[in-house]
This record gives structure tokens, C-alpha cells and sequence, in this order.
């Protein structure tokens, strides 16, 4: 059994350093996600938001917003496991650059994006 630290009802922590996630751990965090009013949840693999490296996995639905925001110290890089999105670059005075679909390996879109650092970015999710 993994250990878990609950950080609030939208995300939890990994407190353990070797363990597995598989498709049961995906089904639970794509349920509490549906059952969030933020249409959202995630799992924490790093320690701690202090580390350089954050790693998670993450549950969206439809209705899930996610916001244009930017990372300023570090890049992004995302793999997505089920679903579609469509992710969005924006220039700092907020027009669009560029937006390219994204979504797990089934749909034949590209599966995995990478972004380096201060460039704001969102995604529109498109599927469940």
C-alpha cells in the first residue's frame, strides 16, 4: 500500500520514494477529479514544492479550466495518458502564437509536449 499525505481535497503527496501507479490509481484520481467542483486532481510525486523537479499526474475533465499562466524557473513537459487537449502558446502581451492537439497515443495526436520556461501557456481539455 502507498502512503499518502492529503495537502488539501485537490491534491495529494507521494510519501515514498520507490512504488508503482497503474491503471486502478488512475481510475481513483479520474473519479475524485469528477466528483471536485474544480473539475480537477492530482497526485504529487516529488517530496516536496521546494524541489527543482516536479513531477505528477494529473486528472482533468471537460470542464476543467486551466489558466494561462507561466513557469518561470522551469520547463513544462507533459504526457498525456487518456484523453485529448488542445495546448495554447501565448506572446507575454497575451495574443496567441501558436496552438497545437494534443492526446494520449490512441487519438494519433502527439502524446507528449515539452515547454521551456516563461511562456504563457494553457490547455483546453476536449475529452472526459
Amino acid at each position: 500500500m502507498v502512503k499518502l499525505f492529503q495537502k488539501n481535497n485537490l491534491v495529494e503527496y507521494v510519501e515514498q520514494s520507490t512504488f508503482v501507479i497503474d491503471q486502478d490509481w488512475v481510475e481513483r484520481i479520474k473519479k475524485l477529479a469528477r466528483n471536485e467542483p474544480s473539475k480537477r486532481y492530482r497526485t504529487c510525486i516529488h517530496q516536496s514544492d521546494k524541489e527543482n523537479v516536479h513531477e505528477m499526474l494529473i486528472a482533468h475533465t471537460r470542464e476543467t479550466y486551466v489558466r494561462p499562466h507561466k513557469h518561470r524557473l522551469h520547463r513544462e513537459s507533459l504526457h498525456i495518458l487518456e484523453g485529448k487537449a488542445i495546448v495554447v502558446l501565448f506572446t507575454d502581451t497575451g495574443n496567441i502564437d501558436k496552438a497545437w492537439r494534443v492526446g494520449d497515443i490512441s487519438t494519433g495526436r502527439p502524446f507528449f509536449y515539452s515547454l521551456g520556461g516563461d511562456r504563457y501557456h494553457m490547455m483546453i481539455i476536449e475529452s472526459a
